[in-house]
């Protein structure tokens, strides 16, 4: 074999290393921007929209749930008439279903129908429409504290004010169910209107702790054996609703079929 076959024949083989090296190197840069696109954590969004990274718990949720349903039993107390109409207009949804008026009502009923009935009466606060869209739920869902403004968290004490400027914090304001308003002066940020956007990229774990502990709020009778397949289940379909961007980044480059 002649010299000059002998180097091609190295430099192919330093070319196929180095190519190998290069294709490994952007597998694992793509894996770490897969993570860093889609694993903030949820604590960021909370101290935007409130100023605290606090995420909500059984025990906000609990009371998130409670006021709720205590506002709803005011209102369906109310005969049929404009008093009524107005108390149950502070958001759709409160009213429905009055034939369960009561949470002492709600937990008599099995899982489905209760977490049915329970998403009708609070998921519009929320923008959770139905029982299988609380990955797309908004930050009133994530955090346990609330920004200090009346109009972002005053869905069962409205607050009478003729003040709606943009942004403009009001001294008199409604409770937190279940956490704390942010105090005067913490700034708070408006999030997009499409929570699916606003929460695409979050951490999908930080996501499924929390509606493992809505789930424990609403089903206390569950093991955690139970609690954790509903968190599994959730955090599956958090990934896979990451879309094709998510899997392009995830997977890495594929072999052509081409020549």
């Amino acid at each position: 074999m002649a010299l000059g076959d002998k180097c091609q024949g190295y430099i192919r083989m330093l070319l196929a290393f180095l190519g190998t090296i290069f294709l490994l190197a952007g597998i694992a840069l793509q894996f770490v921007a897969a993570g860093n696109l889609y694993g903030i954590r949820l604590g960021s969004l909370c101290k935007a929209h409130s100023g605290s990274e606090e995420l909500s718990d059984r025990t906000s949720f609990n009371a998130f749930i409670d006021a709720a349903f205590t506002k709803r039993a005011q209102c369906l107390a109310l005969p049929l008439g404009d008093a009524r109409t107005k108390c149950c207009s502070v958001y759709f949804g409160l009213c429905a279903r009055p034939d369960v008026p009561t949470r002492a009502d709600l937990d008599k009923l099995d899982p489905i129908p209760k977490m049915e009935i329970l998403t009708t009466v609070v998921g519009v606060f929320m923008s959770v429409y139905d029982p299988s869209s609380y990955d797309r739920a908004n930050p009133e869902f994530w955090c346990k504290n609330c920004p200090n403004d009346w109009r972002k968290n005053c869905p069962f004490d409205p607050v009478d004010s003729d003040n709606t400027t943009s942004g403009v914090q009001v001294d008199k304001v409604c409770d937190c169910p279940g956490g704390q308003l942010s105090k005067t002066g913490v700034p708070f940020w408006a999030t997009i209107t499409d929570n699916q956007l606003a929460t695409r990229y979050l951490l999908c774990s930080d996501k499924a702790d929390v509606y493992e502990e809505w789930a424990n709020a609403i089903f206390p009778e569950w093991d955690q054996a139970d609690l954790s397949q509903v968190r599994q289940r959730f955090e599956a379909k958090c990934w896979q609703g990451k879309g094709s961007i998510g899997y392009i980044l995830t997977a890495g480059p594929r072999p052509s079929p081409l020549p």
